[in-house]
């Protein structure tokens, strides 16, 4: 029983990123090129203009496969939960039926 409270406060910090100063979101897959470490951490910290700005200088960004398990931003945001990214790239025209 102690474990299991243990496990669910754990979750509770990690879910809640108090306890991290780096994104939440790194993914446990390789990143495949410095541009992709650049946005994905831009994605991760939330940074919608920022990101949009790197957008305007090169539009494929929006559906970049961002690591070798082919995430795109939309996908890393959704995973954030960052509810107002999604809509943000989802409106800028990201592929939302990508696999």
């Amino acid at each position: 029983m102690k474990s299991i409270r243990l496990l669910m406060a754990s979750l509770f910090i990690f879910t809640s990123g108090a306890a991290f100063s780096m994104p939440r979101y790194l993914g446990k897959f390789t990143v495949t090129s410095p541009e992709s470490s650049k946005i994905l951490q831009v994605v991760n910290r939330g940074e919608i203009e920022i990101f949009f700005d790197l957008v305007a200088a090169n539009p494929r960004i929006l559906n970049l496969r961002l690591n070798t398990n082919e995430d795109t931003p939309l996908h890393v945001a959704a995973r954030m939960g960052n509810l107002k990214f999604v809509q943000c790239l989802i409106r800028a025209g990201a592929d939302c039926n990508c696999n």
